[in-house]
């Protein structure tokens, strides 16, 4: 299966419809369960089949979501970014018939360019214990140029990162200053995503 490709299957003649997809980017499987009075019969299935592997309930890595350079809507982004704003451009078709509906807003937006762009952050700051942002000011020679929408401690980097929704004149290797939990952090603006 492609990465986001969904199948029909079942499991015990429970039907489902499965993902290849994984919120964390590591390349897991999600399974839809299509009949809601057999979801206690999957749960059992499951928990049994990893039981030999030591494989239990777990919950999404938010740092490997970082990591990965995967959008959270709600959390990196809401109703008031645009797709090109935020890394999906490249998933909008804008040679569409007039008279689908917003496609003439999308093409005034995407000829303007936008006025913002999401970025990678690597703060200088290196607290050693867990942690995470959300929407804290980014400043740039003392000039609010946007905000952390996420960030977290990475394991991996051994240094907090995140993302960015910042100006569009800021670019990789700028420095800006972050106002985060009541203390200003440095740190430099780069490219997403941080692992491929």
């Amino acid at each position: 299966m492609k990465f986001f490709e969904f199948t029909d299957a079942s499991i015990d003649c429970i039907p489902l419809k499965i993902q290849r997809s994984g919120y964390s980017k590591q390349g897991g499987f999600e399974l839809y369960l299509m009949d809601g009075t057999r979801g206690v019969d999957l749960w059992n299935i499951a928990r049994k089949a990893g039981q030999p592997l030591g494989i239990g309930p777990s919950n999404p890595d938010p740092v490997e979501r970082i990591e990965g350079g995967l959008l959270s809507f709600g959390g990196d982004t809401d109703n008031q970014e645009s797709l090109f704003e935020v890394r999906l451009g490249k998933y909008v078709t804008l040679d569409l018939d007039d008279d689908v509906i917003g496609i003439k807003a999308l093409r005034e937006i995407h000829a303007r360019g936008p006025k913002r762009h999401q970025m990678g952050v690597v703060l200088d700051s290196q607290p050693q214990q867990p942690g995470h942002a959300v929407w804290h000011s980014v400043y740039q020679n003392e000039q609010p140029v946007g905000h952390m929408t996420n960030g977290g401690w990475s394991p991996r980097f051994e240094t907090m990162i995140g993302f960015v929704l910042v100006d569009a004149c800021i670019t990789a290797g700028d420095r800006v200053n972050i106002i985060r939990n009541g203390q200003m952090d440095a740190g430099t603006i780069c490219a997403l995503l941080f692992v491929d």
